[in-house]
């Protein structure tokens, strides 16, 4: 069966239909997990209707052992969705191993160093001089010199504020690529910014307040489009190509592929979020108000729950102990 037909069965369309707009899933996403559903039934050559969790805990194995090339995060993802539509019990799931968390907790805890960062602001500097292609796709940062200029914002940005990309003109109009100008205020002491990000019900609106260092790049980035035109929102991408840039860039910088493998934008969350609990010794509370997290249990799952020794610091502290504390800074560079 041909992806299109598999596509236009009724219980498919159901499925497709329940991510994009019970979920509030963009329709690319929702493409992507019919796809690795396909790609599940022609392995097994079953179709969707005949699928049970105990045929996707066998297949997992074999997935495992590098016998189908299927990602195991995704499966698990995805085959957890579909049975979820169907009316199985997330815990019944769980136990036949089809949970959605181990891998994506590791993953989490991938971020990039300084040094990192530096030269792929560089590589972004000396590639946004001139229209960029790789044959595909061109991004005209020369005919466009806002472009130039916001692309080389967009990390720090992400950084920051801890802002997912999101996706121009998404159903929820969320991520960095939905933030408007009108959405900026400019304040003496600070910059803040109101974001729409992922969330329940359609997302969760955060105000990220950009000072010091933040600040910073932000009054750069001002500087240079000064006197350009301004367009409506910060970031005028097109999500698709900033994730091949972006894979470009890194591999140009030599930065390892299991750093950014999947996640060539989110990185910068992740990066972000474990800096800021570094620099606030794990105040959970704080980084997740500052980065847009809803949980801090969901931040302690995904990075780890405070170090002993944070503990200590913290204890000796609390009953006036004489503490000794090495200087931290959330800081882009």
């Amino acid at each position: 069966m041909e992806f299109e037909v598999f596509a236009r069965l009724p219980e498919v369309k159901r499925f497709r239909d329940t991510l994009q707009f019970m979920r509030k899933t963009t329709a690319r996403y929702a493409h992507r997990n019919v796809r690795v559903l396909y790609r599940v039934c022609v392995v097994l050559k079953k179709k969707p209707s005949v699928l049970t969790p105990q045929m996707m805990a066998d297949l997992l194995m074999r997935i495992r052992k590098k016998e189908v090339k299927i990602g195991e995060y995704e499966f698990r993802k995805v085959m957890r969705g579909w049975f979820c539509f169907k009316g199985i019990s997330k815990d019944y799931l769980t136990n036949m191993g089809i949970g959605a968390d181990k891998e994506y907790e590791d993953r989490s805890n991938l971020k990039f160093s300084r040094e990192h960062r530096a030269k792929t602001i560089e590589i972004i500097k000396r590639w946004s001089s001139l229209n960029w292609s790789n044959g595909r796709i061109t991004i005209p940062f020369a005919d466009e010199p806002y472009l130039a200029k916001a692309i080389k914002f967009l990390p720090p940005f992400m950084y920051y504020t801890g802002t997912r990309i999101g996706e121009k003109g998404n159903d929820n109009q969320t991520g960095a690529l939905n933030v408007l100008w009108e959405d900026v205020t400019e304040r003496e002491d600070m910059v803040i910014i109101k974001v729409k990000d992922k969330g329940k019900k359609g997302g969760i609106i955060w105000y990220k307040q950009l000072i010091g260092a933040a600040r910073e790049s932000y009054e750069e980035f001002k500087r240079e489009i000064s006197g350009l035109p301004k367009p409506i929102r910060l970031f005028p991408f097109v999500v698709a190509h900033l994730r091949i840039f972006f894979r470009a860039v890194y591999q140009e910088v030599g930065i390892p592929k299991k750093l950014w493998r999947g996640l060539p934008l989110h990185i910068w969350r992740h990066t972000a979020t474990q800096d800021l609990l570094w620099a606030t010794h794990y105040n959970y509370e704080l980084a997740a108000q500052i980065l847009g997290w809803e949980s801090t249990e969901v931040m302690k799952k995904r990075y780890g729950k405070m170090p002993n020794e944070e503990k200590t610091i913290g204890l000796k502290e609390a009953m006036g102990l004489p503490v000794v504390k090495e200087e931290r800074a959330f800081l882009f560079s």
